[in-house]
Order: C-alpha cells, then structure tokens, then sequence
C-alpha cells in the first residue's frame, strides 16, 4: 500500500531500497560534519568572518572543480564518488585526530568548515549522477524526490544528536559515527555499481570521453537554455550565501544573552525538525506537484520564496524570519532546487551533461558565493535590500530559463538523430594554408576524376567565385572531351558575361583542338551578349541551327526594333514548327533568352514530343517562359509532374507552376507531392508559401480534411505554419479532438480484432488498422510540434516508437511541455499504444464507436489510405461478407492503380 502511495513498482523495491540506504549512511556523514561546522563556527569564530569563510570556500571550489572535470575526463562515475568518499574519510579521521589533541584555533574551525561544505556539495552532485545511470526521465521525476528523503533522513540524524557536542566525547562520537557511515558507504558503493545494471544511454553521457574547455564553453555560448541555467545558478547562490549570512547574524543576536549549548540545542532542533518536513514533502508532494503542473512550473517556487523572505526581512527582526531563512538554505533549497537542478540538467547538450553539472557546482556556485561574499564586505549594513535585489534578478531569469526549457529538452532528444554541421563550422574546421594544400591536391588529380567529380569541382569553384583556382581548372581542361566543355559552357550562363571574356582565350584554345565545339561556342557568346552584332546579323540565314539561332538571339537583344529583328523572330517561329529536332532544340534554347508570349502554345505543342532530350529541353524553359497568366497550361504541367521519372525535370514543372501560382493548383500539388523527394518537398512548400495569404483557405480545408491521407493533410500543416502560424495553432486546436478520436478507434480495434475473431486470424487486417494508427499518431504529434514551432517533429515520432528508454522518457518530457495538460492526458494512451490495461474500459466507458466486421470494413474502405481500400475487400472474400456482384463492384470503384493490384490478391487467395 506504502508502495503503492509511492509511486514505486515492485520491481524497483530492492534497488531503491539499496540507493536510500547509500543515501542514509553519506548524508549522515556530511550533515553531521555541516552541522558540527557551523555549531563550532559561531562558537569560536563568529558570524563576522562568515564573509571572508564564503570566499575561501569559492577559491577552494574552484580548484575542486577543476580535479572533478580532469576526474571526469578518464573515469566512470562509480570510480569518482568512491575516491570522493574515501578522501571524506581521510579528512574526518584527520579531523578526529587534531580533536582529540585538543586543537581548538579560529583557523581549524574555519578550514573545517569550508571542507565539510566541500564534501557536502561533492557527495550530492556525485550521488545524483551516479543514480542517473540506473533511471530515465520519467522514473527520474517520479523517484528522485522520494530518493532525496533519505538524504533529509540522515540530516535528521544529524541534528538529533547534534546536542552531544556540546561535550568533547560526544563531538568525538559524532566523528567515529561520520566515519562509520562513510565506510559503509563504500562498501555499499562497490555493491551496487556491480549488482544493478544500468541503462544504455545513446548519448554515451556516462562513459568516459574528454572534452576541452573550448568546446565546454562553446556549449554554454551557444545554447540558450544553457547560459541561462548557468546564470540562474550564480545568482541563487550569491542570494544563498547573503540569506544564510542574514539568518546566522538573525541567530547570534537572538541568542546573544543565551549560552552556547542552548544555541546548538536549537539548530538541532532546526535540522532536525526541518529534515522531517522535508521528508514528508519530499515523500508526499514533490513528485505529485510536479506531474501536476509541470517542472518548467515548479522551478518558480524558489525565487518567489527567496523574495518574499528578503521582503520580510525589509520590516521585521523578528526569530521568525531567521528561521524561514534557514528553512530556506536547508529545506526549500535542498529539496526542491537540487531535484529541479537535477532534473533541468536534461535539457542541457546532453553530451556535455555531467561536464556542465560539475562546472556549475563547481565554478558558478562558487562564483555566486564569491560575488556575494565581496558584496557583503562592501554592502553588509545594507544586506537586507542586497539579498531582495538578488532574489528579484533570480526570479527574472528564472522565468527566462522557463521559456527556453522545451526547446532544450526537444533538441536534445533529436541531436543524436541529426548529423548536422553548419558551414561556419565546417569552415572554421579547416585553416587557409590547409585549404590551400586541398586545393592543389585536387587540382593534380583533376584529370584522374570522373566526369561527375570535375563538373562538381568547376560548379562550385564557380558559386565561390575564386577566379585565380577557375583559371587553373580551365587552362587545365583543353584534353579533356567535347562533353565536359560543353557542360562547362553551360554552366558559365548562370554567371555574368565577365566570366566567359576574362577565359576566352583558354575557350579559343579548346576550339582549335576541337574544331566540331565552334558553332556550340557561337551560341554560347550569343548567349553571354558577347556576339558582335555585325556578325550575327550576317548569319541569320545560315544553314546551321546553332548558327541561326545564336545571330537571331543577338539581333533581338542588340537590336530589338530593328528591321532584322522582325526576320529574326520568323526564323525563331520556323525553328519552332519545323519537323527537324535539332531546330526545336535550338528554338527553345532561344526562347530561355527571347521571351516571346505568343509562341507559348508552339512550346505545349512540342511537349508531346517522343523525344527525351527535347522533352528535358522544353521543361527547363518553361519556368522562363510563364507567368500567371498561363492558367490554361497547368492541367498539362500536372500531368507532366505526376508521370515524369527524373527529379531534376520535376523540379523544372515545379518552377513553371510556380510562376502560374495558382490558388487552385495547391491540393492538387499536395497529393502529387505524396511520394515527392525532400527537396522537391522544400521546393513545393517554399511555392506555396510565397501565394501568402491569399493559400490560407484551401491550406485550411486541406489540413482539416480527414477524407485526404494524413501524409498530405500533414504536408498544408507544415505550409500554413510557415504562412500563418496563428491559423495553424487555431485549426489544430479545432480538430485535435476528431483526430484523438481517430487513434483511440484504431488502437482499440487493433487491441481487440483477434480476441473478437479468435476462429478467422486477420493479419491483414491487424496490419491495416495498426498502419492507421500509426498514420493518425504521426498527424497528431508532427502536428503538435509544429504548432510548438518545431520543423523536425518526425524526429519526435521516432523517439517516442523508440525501445531505448532513456530516449522515449525525453520525447515524452517534451510532449509533455508541448501540450496543456488536458491534451497531455488525451494523448497519453495514444503515446503508450494501449499499453496500458484501463484503456479498453476507458475506451468502452467512454461509448467510442465498437463496430461488427462488417461495418469496421465499411470505414476502412472510406478511408483515403489505398492500403484500407485494397485490404477491405479481401477480407469480405475471405469470410463470405459479401456475394461475389457486391466485391467486383467494390473493386471497379477503388482508384484504378489498386484493381489490378486486389485483383491479384484475390487470386492469391483464392488459391
């Protein structure tokens, strides 16, 4: 029943059991050390050198942090936090020792106190990472918090018997009792790290990998959630170390005409009694309040605490608030900000997690203490109005960090997933001499490539525009075959004239090695406008096409209204009607040049051409020859994108349909689009994007239609978003309950078929409505990022089909923050696929549709999935559902691409 009231399953009772133990016996050990330090310090040194005491122990944790880091760079976990328990013993047995002699110097008191707080920090950072191989996300949120209890137990204990010090053998007592829990603690250390197995993580987090100090700070530049984090954790600590200056002086003046031992009598109350409670919160509500309303919610709590007690110290002295003070450093703090740092460390690089989790307790939690302690010295009469100011600049940029949580958590998960470098990266990733080296490397071998690589290297040596390796290239391309020289002309006209006069001489060059490569190089100056006129004008008659075709592009352009310029557009007309098919190619060459509207239908007219290389041709002029006007020539296009095999001739029709940019082309496009390539994809959304407002209506219908495939529906989501993300998240908002419906249908008939027909197995049907579930999943979550305005949502769907655990805990963290919790609770049998065994009550309970064979195969085939349409009527086959009229009649109405496709499958079966 405890279990139960827990949240612990059974299977997890041994292990929890073993880490609270571990928990019990360190925090028993650094507890009682904190409190003797603090006991012993306002005894013999006093609360006015606490200031001085916080900048040693920053110094101090500087330096450890840098042994922690260099630890963490070539050891496990495991192998860290048992030299750091060790090291604890050895420190308390020299402790022990220096006591027993009676050592009793200021100096002593304050050394011991900074390494106790040195311990203290250590073993719970150590601790909580060392857990974290054996839990993911979820688990985490829902256990950690009961994990800290055991924590606040052994503080517990340390303030029970934190009165015995008041005596020299029982402050000796309380060190034997320090070193017999820290031995105990390696013992159970060991024990555990060999007899637990631990979770795979795909991000190697916890195996051992260096990191330099560059690529730590390039994390923390260039993550926001990260910056922020880190910021957080300076300012909270600056207002810990003024709020725990504010409530020791609140202490010392209330018990200043009071003796000692009745003042370490009540902070062992304080510990004491505060442990209990933070137990019972721990136990009872952190993990409940945080299911509640979110951990990107709870992390609020404690900078509005902080500034609400420095608002009370404003006014008031009173004992109260020196308490509240304490409660704040040993309760508040411990309890929900380490479980809320803990946890908010998920959304950091996750590579660089446990380097930035040392580095934060290490180097900026001392930097808030340092910062603090020099403000103290200079503003210490004004502490009070200090610490308000402090806990307000916290709580602003908590709320900062808030905002960016999702977003952390989210790029995580999919960091792993996508191989991505930028360009200024990989830039940066090469230096000048050694761009150079390449340069000369590929220039040696540029005869041994293959055509491909050459053209690649020309191509880009070109977008780059590095004229002196151009040159090179060029000089070195004169043996080369009449193919690539033609294919480096080509690509020359994409570039300014200035190109082609500044290599003429090398151009000439090729000519005369290649004398066929004249007339080709005659309409390429016509093309770069670099053919004399005089020229031209004399070839228009020419018995060469490419001839012809080059003088009339120049007198057109040279000399537009000029008599020769009327002959020369009948001769572009006669290059067009004529039967011979290198006329056509070079009147539709022209015509990318000479845009002539009235020759558009001679354009269409040829498309019907059996010739591939003319076909190619005419494709990728069309773009320069239409505009919006052409509506009449879309059904054409359409045609020609939906039966065309090359990518690059689709992305041709797709830049003519961009100039015709018509609103009613768009659900046509889209379900063309279904089986399109990524780039085509970018290229279809970047066109309807560019419509603007006028596409948002059939973007809107298109998104809400569950009559079309969800793969298109998904497609006018991601298009609207980048168009309107308003009327995204509006329309999302509208039917996210019919789709919720949809999945809960599948799932549920998926979970029951084969029970409800144990006689008739139905895998196809099994297979038909899981792929309908899985079809509605994808829409819903992709959906849902997209509204969150994250483009890479199906990395999200992967990750939450995905066994690895830890990786299904952080998409499921994610849709978590995505969504308001009422949708949270909707999706989450969805998320679980059924799993869970109240989901059939839930389902029946709340009267969803329950539909017999028949009608389940009805709905099947009204859907717009083929696979549905083809299934449907198999299985009617199969179990004589319907006479044999009623399936042929069923079958000659299913799109024309599936009759052959079921016709076969009948076959199959019927064997």
């Amino acid at each position: 029943m405890l279990q139960r009231f827990l949240g612990i399953h059974p299977e997890e009772r041994k292990n929890l059991l073993l880490f609270s133990i571990l928990a019990i016996c360190w925090s028993i050990a650094s507890s009682s050390g904190v409190a003797l330090s603090d006991t012993f310090f306002l005894k013999y040194v006093g609360s006015q050198e606490l200031s001085h005491t916080f900048a040693y122990t920053a110094a101090g944790m500087f330096f450890m942090s840098g042994i922690l880091v260099y630890l963490y760079n070539r050891l496990e976990i495991d192998q860290i936090f048992f030299r750091a328990l060790l090291l604890g013993a050895a420190f308390y047995t020299a402790s022990f020792c220096s006591m027993l002699i009676g050592v009793t110097a200021p100096l002593f008191w304050i050394i011991f106190k900074v390494f106790c707080y040195f311990f203290q920090v250590a073993f719970i950072s150590l601790f909580f990472t060392f857990l974290e191989q054996f839990f993911e996300l979820q688990n985490a949120k829902r256990l950690f918090s009961v994990l800290y209890s055991p924590i606040f137990l052994g503080m517990a204990v340390s303030g029970a018997i934190l009165p015995l010090s008041n005596t020299t053998t029982g402050t000796l007592s309380i060190l034997i009792l320090i070193l017999i829990s820290l031995s105990a603690s390696l013992f159970l250390l060991k024990y555990i790290a060999s007899s637990i197995e631990k979770i795979p993580d795909d991000h190697q987090e916890f195996t051992v990998f260096k990191t330099s100090k560059k690529d730590l700070f390039k994390a923390i530049i260039t993550s926001k959630f990260t910056f922020l984090f880190l910021l957080c954790s300076i300012v909270l600590h600056s207002v810990l170390v003024i709020t725990e200056f504010q409530y020791m002086s609140g202490l010392e003046l209330s018990f200043q005409n009071k003796t000692p031992e009745q003042l370490t009598e009540f902070l062992g109350r304080l510990y004491f009694w505060g442990s209990l409670v933070n137990i019972l919160f721990g136990v009872l509500f952190y993990g409940r309040l945080v299911k509640k309303v979110g951990l990107n919610n709870i992390i609020l709590i404690v900078p509005l605490f902080f500034t609400t007690l420095f608002a009370g110290w404003m006014f008031s002295s009173h004992i109260f608030l020196p308490v509240m003070g304490f409660i704040a450093v040993e309760g508040v703090l411990n309890l929900l900000e380490d479980n809320n740092f803990t946890l908010l460390l998920n959304a950091v690089p996750l590579k660089l997690k446990n380097k930035i989790r040392v580095t934060c307790e290490s180097i900026f939690e001392p930097l808030g203490m340092l910062i603090s302690s020099f403000l103290l010295l200079i503003f210490q009469a004004q502490s009070k109005l200090l610490g308000l100011t402090l806990s307000l600049i916290f709580l602003v940029s908590t709320c900062l960090m808030r905002a960016y949580y999702t977003k952390g958590i989210f790029y995580n998960l999919i960091s792993h997933l996508i191989p991505f470098q930028s360009s200024r990266v990989l830039k940066s990733m090469i230096s000048k001499r050694e761009y150079k080296q390449s340069r000369a490397l590929f220039l040696n071998q540029f005869h041994e490539m293959q055509e491909g690589e050459q053209l690649f290297l020309l191509e880009y040596t070109l977008r780059f525009h590095d004229l002196k390796y151009l040159e090179l290239i060029i000089k070195s391309m004169t043996q080369l075959s009449m193919r690539i020289k033609l294919k480096t002309w080509e690509l020359f006209e994409n570039y300014p004239s200035g190109y082609t006069s500044k290599f003429l001489t090398y151009f000439e060059d090729w000519i005369q090695t290649e004398p066929t490569l004249e007339n080709d190089f005659f309409l390429h100056l016509s093309k770069m406008k670099l053919l004399d006129v005089k020229v031209a004008q004399e070839n228009l008659s020419h018995f060469c096409p490419k001839i012809k075709g080059a003088s009339l592009l120049a007198v057109r352009q040279r000399l537009p209204h000029s008599p020769e310029s009327k002959v020369a557009r009948k001769i572009l007309y006669s290059l067009l009607v004529s039967k011979n098919e290198m006329d056509n190619l070079i009147g539709i060459q022209i015509l990318k040049y000479e845009r002539l509207k009235d020759f558009k239908s001679k354009v269409f007219d040829l498309l019907t051409s059996s010739s591939f290389k003319l076909k190619k041709y005419i494709l990728k002029t069309l773009p320069y020859l239409l505009d919006k006007d052409d509506t009449q020539y879309a059904p054409i296009l359409l045609k020609c994108l939906q039966n065309e095999e090359y990518v690059s001739m689709r992305l041709w029709v797709l830049g003519a349909l961009e100039k015709i940019a018509d609103v009613f082309l768009i659900r046509e496009l889209l379900i063309i689009s279904y089986h399109f390539t990524l780039q085509e994809k970018r290229y279809l959304h970047q066109i309807i994007k560019n419509m603007g407002s006028v596409a948002l209506p059939e973007l809107e219908s298109i998104f809400q239609n569950t009559h079309l495939p969800d793969p298109i529906r998904l497609i006018a989501a991601q298009i609207l978003g980048k168009i309107s993300h308003r009327h995204l998240k509006i329309f999302f908002h509208k039917i996210v309950t019919t789709e919720v419906e949809r999945a809960y249908f599948y799932l549920y008939h998926f979970k029951t078929i084969e029970k409800s027909f144990p006689k008739h197995p139905l895998p196809l049907l099994t297979s038909a409505l899981k792929n309908s579930f899985d079809s509605v999943f994808k829409f819903i979550i992709e959906s849902l990022a997209l509204i969150n305005r994250f483009e890479e949502g199906e990395y999200l769907v992967k990750s939450l089909l995905s066994n690895h655990r830890k990786t299904y805990s952080h998409a499921l963290e994610t849709l978590d923050k995505m969504c308001s919790n009422k949708l949270y609770r909707q999706l989450k049998p969805i998320v679980e696929k059924g799993q869970d065994p109240t989901f059939l009550k839930f389902y029946q309970s709340h009267k969803y549709p329950i539909m017999p064979l028949d009608n389940l195969l009805d709905r099947l085939e009204q859907t717009p999935s083929y696979i549905n349409q083809t299934i449907a009527p198999i299985i009617r086959k199969k179990l004589n559902l319907s006479d044999s009229f009623s399936i042929s009649s069923r079958i000659r109405i299913l799109d024309k691409r599936l009759n052959h496709f079921t016709s076969e499958l009948l076959e199959i079966n019927n064997r």
